[in-house]
């Protein structure tokens, strides 16, 4: 891969502007790292995903500036690695921040962890330092002894892939399907309705603008109109939401500090053009939905019904 931009902040910034979904999962650019973690299937995914991001940055802090250590713009050219996956880069108008360009996915089997590291678009450029970051996070920072309650070594790595799988296309005829989630989704909100624990959504248009958004990582984003349109059509697909339970996800951060989120759990059922949509699962299936998709919240699989 080349050199990343000089200006990349500029680019994050001023993306080139599409209309559809079509265009936008045309750009989509992504690699990934998965490793097999023999020996730790009993510790539960979900209380995972935090402590392989908090192994995963620290990891980074050796080689890193001096500027990015202190949590300030890194001053090297090319960027250090803890700049990219640790610091927003940009923030919009509205006060939104940009969202960090890689998600974290831990998917249980027997008795064995598959964790998953995917990075996007330009910050692929740094995406062999941070696979040679994940795993020394997990074999070397990750305290497994307190998680599993015992003094457990770092689990040996089975095996490890580097992937540059392309989006799945779309299932011919497909008008209903099964979006299952497979990680608790953030819906921590002040609202009255979420806090009383009752299923907030529509979900697709908060789809829509996360995976716009994230797309800046790949020089696009869709243009103003354009996802004001598709945000209308995206309400005309039904989400049954019946399936879906409220629930509490606890989040450790770097503080000690044990983070309680609003999450739910389940599967919804969509009905409708899923063709015309299916750009957008797809993308949204690589980068989750909803907060805390840094360290695995909110990924889902697709099932087609028919």
């Amino acid at each position: 891969m080349n050199l990343p931009p000089a200006n990349l902040i500029a680019r994050l910034a001023d993306p080139r502007q599409v209309a559809t979904l079509d265009e936008l999962a045309a750009c989509w650019q992504e690699c990934a790292l998965e490793l097999d973690l023999h020996g730790v299937g009993r510790i539960a995914p979900a209380v995972l995903g935090a402590h392989l991001r908090r192994s995963f940055l620290g990891a980074m802090g050796p080689g890193a500036s001096p500027a990015a250590r202190a949590g300030k713009p890194c001053d090297w050219h090319p960027p250090c690695a803890l700049d990219i996956f640790c610091r927003e880069q940009i923030r919009s108008d509205r006060g939104l921040g940009l969202p960090k360009p890689y998600v974290i996915e831990v998917t249980p089997g027997a008795d064995t962890l598959r964790v998953t590291l995917r990075v996007f678009g330009l910050a692929g450029y740094w995406f062999p330092a941070a696979a040679e970051a994940m795993v020394a996070g997990i074999t070397t920072i990750l305290p497994w002894a307190r998680l599993s309650g015992s003094n457990m070594a770092p689990p040996r790595i089975a095996a490890r892939r580097m992937l540059r799988d392309p989006l799945p296309p779309a299932p011919a005829g497909c008008q209903r399907l099964r979006l299952a989630l497979t990680a608790p989704l953030d819906v921590t909100s002040s609202r009255p309705a979420a806090a009383a624990g009752k299923v907030a959504g529509p979900f697709l248009p908060q789809l829509l603008r996360r995976v716009s958004e994230l797309s800046r990582w790949n020089g696009v984003t869709l243009a103003p109109d354009a996802a004001r349109v598709l945000a209308l059509r995206l309400r005309e697909v039904a989400e049954d939401t019946a399936a879906l339970k409220p629930g509490t996800h606890f989040s450790p951060n770097a503080k000690g500090q044990r983070r309680r989120r609003q999450v739910l759990r389940g599967e919804m059922r969509l009905r409708g053009d899923i063709a015309s949509i299916w750009p957008l699962l797809a993308m949204g299936m690589r980068c989750h939905l909803g907060r805390g998709a840094v360290e695995g919240l909110g990924a889902f699989r697709l099932i087609p019904e028919g």
